[in-house]
């Protein structure tokens, strides 16, 4: 986790009161879903704290990083599947920004990613984060071509704003202090979206 875990207790302490933790957001207020990117080993050696707290995490794994240093590997993948805490996405197969990509390598990325995940956890994967926050409209079409039904950016903004067809905002907290979390929580970050969507949005692809 790029998050110390003391960090994170803090933000779930935040959280208990007013929000439910959930694997799927169904309403508009009052419901959390937590997101780790990348599938660091941390993850594993904190899944007591997750069980012991029925803290539900989506894990959105780059599929050639598992079984790296620092990474989760297949066996712990499968462990951590086997509760109901822990859900899995795509980050696709080698991390790159998927916007600056012609449509081969996209397709590649995606389809070889997805394959492996299926293969490894015997279900389908539906859900993809863009690596770096890079998407364009071209890898819109594709990762709906490779059936991914639920695209994550690192746009900040409300669960159910639309800053792109199919395109779900997300504020990344991972290094925020309490202060700064309840700040975000409140939508501190929305002052952030129209950079943030410059920044990663590539409107020539």
């Amino acid at each position: 986790m790029s998050t110390p875990l003391e960090l994170f207790i803090k933000h779930m302490d935040i959280l208990k009161n007013e929000y439910v933790i959930v694997k799927e957001i169904t309403k508009k207020k009052g419901e959390i879903l937590i997101c780790f990117d990348d599938g660091f080993k941390g993850i594993y050696d904190c899944k007591s704290y997750f069980i012991k707290n029925n803290i539900k995490v989506h894990i959105f794994l780059i599929s050639s990083f598992i079984g790296k240093e620092n990474y989760l590997n297949k066996e712990q993948i499968l462990d951590l599947n086997t509760y109901s805490n822990f859900t899995f996405g795509a980050h696709t197969d080698n991390h790159v920004n998927l916007g600056t990509l012609n449509k081969d390598e996209i397709t590649s990325e995606l389809v070889t990613c997805k394959n492996k995940l299926e293969d490894l956890l015997s279900e389908e994967i539906t859900d993809l984060c863009f690596p770096r926050g890079s998407f364009s409209n071209k890898v819109i079409a594709l990762c709906k071509e490779a059936g991914y039904n639920s695209l994550y950016s690192s746009i900040p903004g409300n669960y159910f704003s639309v800053i792109k067809k199919d395109v779900i905002c997300r504020n990344l907290v991972q290094h925020d202090s309490p202060s700064a979390f309840k700040q975000s929580l409140n939508g501190a970050q929305n002052i952030l979206t129209k950079k943030r969507l410059k920044q990663h949005f590539n409107s020539l692809n």
